[in-house]
């Protein structure tokens, strides 16, 4: 079953549960009369009621807010990732591997994803393939000039004004380069297209889990509303 099946069945569970407290408590409320004696008793049982479905929705929005937070830190970082990594293939034309590589590469050099990212739309402006071997190729030619001013050249030349901040990731040369993706590839970073199949998988139960609660809130308050309504 996925989650998102799993997701719907437990929060349709305690919406019908909060919704039954809630109908208790109505009635409780509608047999309010005009002595005193029968008003205390009728109020004593509506708070009960109300205090039997305050625990019931505190219940379930508690377990909503503990699955929600556990998703985002475990599943949801992973998903985050891929996601990113699929756009910046779809942006690049690069295959997803050879993407979740460059971000690793970059990582490690202090290039951030929203900096390569704007290299990677430049470079194909200028014409640079950017694959791994190709910017280890001109990072060797980088350390090899001596000039800054040929130095800066090579990188305009490749990622247009995106260049100079990709300084960090050449100054080392291709060696690192290699050897960082080399890395990425050991320690299993390296993303394949069934690894993004199934972080699009998860989003879509992430939003399905999302609008069940949403659907449990409304339901909720349509429940609510009238019976303080009758009380004010």
């Amino acid at each position: 079953m996925s989650l998102d099946a799993r997701a719907r069945i437990v929060i349709e569970t305690v919406t019908r549960a909060a919704i039954a407290d809630m109908q208790k408590t109505g009635a409780a409320i509608k047999g309010v009369g005009d002595q005193t004696k029968q008003q205390s008793g009728v109020l004593q049982r509506a708070g009960q009621e109300w205090k039997s479905m305050l625990v019931t929705i505190g219940a379930a929005t508690a377990a909503f807010y503990t699955v929600k937070k556990g998703l985002e830190a475990t599943v949801g970082a992973f998903s985050e990732y891929a996601l990113r990594v699929r756009d910046l293939s779809k942006l690049t034309g690069a295959t997803v591997e050879d993407t979740s590589r460059l971000i690793q590469v970059a990582n490690n050099f202090r290039v951030s994803q929203e900096q390569l990212a704007g290299a990677m739309q430049m470079a194909l402006r200028t014409g640079f393939n950017p694959t791994i071997e190709n910017i280890a190729i001109l990072a060797d030619k980088y350390v090899a000039t001596a000039n800054p001013i040929n130095r800066a050249k090579l990188l305009t030349d490749a990622f247009g004004r995106s260049g100079l901040q990709m300084a960090k990731l050449v100054e080392r040369g291709g060696d690192a380069i290699r050897n960082a993706a080399e890395e990425a590839n050991k320690f299993g970073l390296v993303l394949d297209q069934r690894a993004i199949r199934k972080a699009e998988e998860f989003q879509q139960a992430a939003n399905a889990l999302s609008d069940a609660w949403m659907g449990f809130k409304i339901a909720i308050g349509q429940e609510v509303i009238p019976q303080i309504t009758d009380l004010i």
